[in-house]
């Protein structure tokens, strides 16, 4: 089962986000600038990851993670081993180069080593995927500061780490890829977004539901009740020109 991570803050009162992700064994996302819903996603949540926070500063007009990097890898190795955490992206820049987010890898320490994420972005080269895909567990894959149409280059990765079989070679996750129209055509382990957080407050306002936390569950039902697929082939995704 392709586990959705739903990313925070949920938004709405403090009691509705903890009810929401209370629900149906849910999975939350935690930025490291925006650790509004730690506490409840710790209480409630089956699973936590923890994000760097990268794009936040991407959309801010860029920079690299230096100056957050021991903060960041402190809040790591303060709940790292707290049932709920399960892994935790390794700081990147998003509009870097390889070289780059190469030295992120090489600076993550030991004691993390098994808990750690790399990210691939789609304007590096296959080289380094496969690369990714063969030393580690799992691999996020990002869209990043790529510029070109999203599914022939999601299809050349696939085909980079795919076996004849369509099975990719480690784990991958899906960062800000939690479309059903985008996961159910790949062999994704995992996804993200924060569809929920940007969206139910707009869904109650159409009257989708009548409170706040019907409305993210309205919103995260849909999301939740796809799968994604079994395996990868590129005659399924030639039609997925919707993203493009």
């Amino acid at each position: 089962m392709c586990i959705k991570y739903h990313g925070t803050p949920i938004g709405g009162p403090r009691l509705a986000t903890s009810g929401f992700l209370q629900k149906n064994n849910r999975h939350a996302l935690i930025p490291f600038f925006r650790q509004d819903d730690l506490g409840a996603a710790l209480s409630f949540c089956t699973t936590v990851v923890f994000d760097t926070g990268a794009y936040t500063l991407f959309r801010q007009g860029g920079g690299n993670y230096d100056l957050h990097y021991d903060a960041y890898l402190d809040w790591v190795r303060d709940y790292y081993r707290h049932p709920r955490f399960a892994w935790a992206i390794i700081p990147d820049v998003i509009d870097g180069g390889e070289d780059e987010n190469d030295s992120y890898l090489k600076r993550w320490p030991d004691d993390l080593k098994y808990v750690g994420v790399p990210v691939w972005h789609m304007n590096e080269s296959l080289e380094r995927l496969h690369r990714l895909c063969s030393n580690y567990p799992r691999v996020a894959l990002a869209q990043g500061g790529y510029k070109g149409q999203f599914i022939p280059r999601l299809d050349e990765a696939m085909e980079r780490i795919c076996d004849e079989n369509g099975q990719p070679i480690c784990k991958l996750h899906g960062l800000k890829m939690q479309d059903p129209k985008i996961f159910t055509q790949y062999p994704f382990s995992s996804t993200d977004s924060t569809n929920i957080g940007q969206n139910n407050s707009r869904a109650f306002a159409q009257k989708k539901q009548p409170t706040i936390e019907q409305c993210s569950d309205y919103l995260a039902n849909w999301i939740e009740i796809h799968n994604s697929a079994p395996s990868w082939s590129k005659a399924s995704t030639k039609q997925l020109d919707f993203f493009e």
